[in-house]
């Protein structure tokens, strides 16, 4: 295959490292560094063993693409989006969404690979066989009474222009503004919300600017090699305040009607994502989207705050890439319980509290006795705290009256802040037994055996709280 020539850049002056999943990188006038010149990535990217880090693990695997790109097979690659799987549970939560007077719509960003299949090396990708499947889950979103943009129209107006980071997995402003077209005139064709109201938003310049981090990371750590940064114009936004008299004194105040939830996409500042679509719709936004928090932290995090349950939005915009496919089990049993803010003092049919110093490896276990064996299954939620707020992965075992125990895992991403509680119904194999829930299991927190863990925290005398309710 005949490759336009790559260039790499050893930067040999400074370190960029970022410590995060990314980071910012503010620009005052063109940087110069002496650099030395690669042609492609090193051949350690291609041994898929050296992809042993948990950063890497996320960006498998990364392969030269033409004209600078470089791409991520397990995720710019994808073929087939899981149209065949079961998504009752996303159905589910999109009719509980509905019951408080909340429409849903979808922004299932586009891989970088359906936006830039050109600079693809050959072989790698069957870009109409991908097409076909992101259109197809598109169709089967909309089916489930989704509202989803044109995205279809979207990748065919602006597929092979600036849209997407050559070296990083983000979106470009540029990317963030022709989303937010596409989005806006879909909620306007919705006639969901009051577009007519006394609301503007200046888009203002705010110099140039990169993102570091991620995917350059992954690339220091596999080649100990830096490509030159990305220097793009970054943009922001001030709303508008009118001074007209007929405005001061108007009933038309412009409420915030429209939430968005998402990832780095929608918060990052500069990316301006959140300011081009309150431009574009002409009505305000609220933006409570997490950088680093994956498809349901910011869900997470905006139902812990009560903001849902006090003030439904008539329209939620979910930004999510689309290689979540959105078929986990275990994302879709915290839902529902978080937005219901989980089992209160009230609710609760049964609380339990003790000391993780009275727990070992040998005695784990909450015990609820034969109170529950007559509740069904489907109805049982479970809510359990750790008084250190930093634990977000937990394994346990459920015991049923019938004899059956089935293990679980269950997390959530650090950045949907929490607080240590973990609100979740029972789901898949956790559903399968006959009998009633008897007690439960604590196996491991933060991947530490139940003992390693209270050492680790031996001076600050953790708490477990269990609480059941029914929801």
């Amino acid at each position: 295959m005949r490759r336009t020539a790559k260039l790499i850049y050893l930067l040999l002056c400074t370190s960029i490292a970022s410590a995060s999943a990314f980071a910012e990188e503010d620009v005052v006038a063109s940087p110069e560094y002496k650099v030395e010149h690669f042609e492609q990535l090193c051949v350690a990217a291609e041994n898929e063993e050296n992809y042993n880090t948990e950063l890497l693990k996320s960006l498998r695997y990364l392969v030269q693409g033409d004209n600078g790109w470089v791409y991520r097979t397990s995720s710019d690659f994808i073929e087939d989006f899981d149209t065949d799987g079961n998504y009752d549970d996303l159905k589910r939560f999109r009719d509980y969404l509905a019951i408080h007077g909340t429409s849903l719509m979808m922004l299932y960003v586009p891989t970088r690979g359906l936006m830039n299949p050109k600079d693809v090396p050959e072989g790698l990708y069957d870009y109409p066989k991908a097409i076909a499947s992101y259109e197809a889950k598109l169709h089967m979103f909309r089916e489930m009474g989704i509202l989803v943009p044109d995205l279809e129209g979207m990748i065919k107006e602006y597929q092979s222009t600036p849209f997407f980071f050559l070296r990083d997995i983000h979106w470009e402003p540029e990317g963030a503004k022709k989303s937010a077209e596409y989005v806006a005139r879909a909620i306007k064709e919705s006639e969901l919300i009051d577009t007519d109201l006394d609301f503007d938003v200046n888009i203002v310049e705010e110099g140039s600017y990169t993102v570091t981090g991620g995917l350059a990371d992954g690339i220091k750590q596999l080649c100990d090699e830096q490509y030159v940064l990305e220097y793009v114009k970054g943009y922001g936004f001030e709303e508008v305040v009118s001074s007209s008299e007929d405005s001061l004194f108007s009933d038309d105040v412009a409420e915030p009607e429209v939430v968005l939830l998402g990832t780095s996409f929608s918060r990052l500042p500069r990316m301006n994502f959140h300011g081009f679509l309150q431009k574009e719709l002409g009505a305000p936004v609220t933006n409570y989207a997490i950088s680093g928090g994956g498809d349901d932290g910011a869900w997470l995090k905006y139902f812990k705050s009560g903001e849902f349950l006090e003030n439904p939005p008539k329209l939620i915009v979910w930004e999510v890439s689309a290689y979540y496919d959105l078929n986990d089990k275990g994302m879709f049993a915290q839902l529902i319980p978080s937005a219901e803010m989980g089992c209160s003092e009230e609710s609760a049919l049964l609380t339990q509290s003790l000391p993780l110093q009275e727990l070992s490896d040998d005695v784990n276990s909450v015990f609820f006795g034969d109170q529950f064996k007559d509740l069904n299954l489907n109805d049982i939620v479970l809510d359990v705290s750790f008084s250190e707020p930093d634990v977000n992965r937990m394994e346990f075992k459920l015991w049923y009256t019938d004899g059956q125990v089935k293990s679980a895992r269950i997390s959530k991403p650090s950045r949907a802040e929490t607080g240590g509680e973990f609100t979740f119904k029972l789901f898949s194999h956790l559903l399968k037994p006959k009998g009633g829930l008897m007690a439960m299991q604590l196996v491991s927190v933060e991947g530490e055996t139940v003992s390693e863990y209270i050492d680790s925290k031996n001076e600050l005398n953790p708490e477990l709280n269990v609480r059941v309710c029914t929801i």
